[in-house]
């Protein structure tokens, strides 16, 4: 670590064709705020999983209809969805070719809450020509 005009300067050796990656840390904030009140908000984390292979369910949608708020899942079924406020909500996800799913949740300001959601796929019937 080299120190350069108040700043410290971090090197640290990159995975890759890159040498090193600078990391460059502010020492001494001059006007320290409080925390502000996103760092309040109450946040849902979880996954869609197929309930037939407990596999995640990429892409899928989770969406809190009476906020208007919602998110789409990873690539592996996980998602991150921050509230603005705490309280009862109903959460629903969706995934094209299963059935939906809706849960009450209830969560406290400042916390995190953790869903799963196991999604059944409806039936499918070959086409008969």
């Amino acid at each position: 670590m080299t120190r350069s005009g108040g700043l410290a300067v971090v090197r640290r050796p990159a995975l890759g064709l890159a040498a090193c990656v600078l990391v460059v840390v502010v020492q001494g904030c001059a006007g320290v705020r409080p925390p502000s009140r996103a760092a309040e908000r109450p946040w849902l984390v979880g996954s869609v999983l197929d309930a037939g292979t407990s596999k995640g369910l990429p892409h899928a949608n989770v969406f809190v209809s009476e906020l208007r708020l919602g998110t789409v899942c990873s690539r592996h079924g996980r998602f991150y969805l921050q509230l603005p406020d705490s309280g009862t909500f109903r959460v629903r996800a969706l995934y094209p070719g299963c059935d939906p799913q809706a849960r009450d949740v209830r969560v406290a300001r400042g916390r995190s809450d953790t869903l799963v959601f196991r999604l059944t796929r409806r039936l499918q019937f070959d086409r008969l020509d």
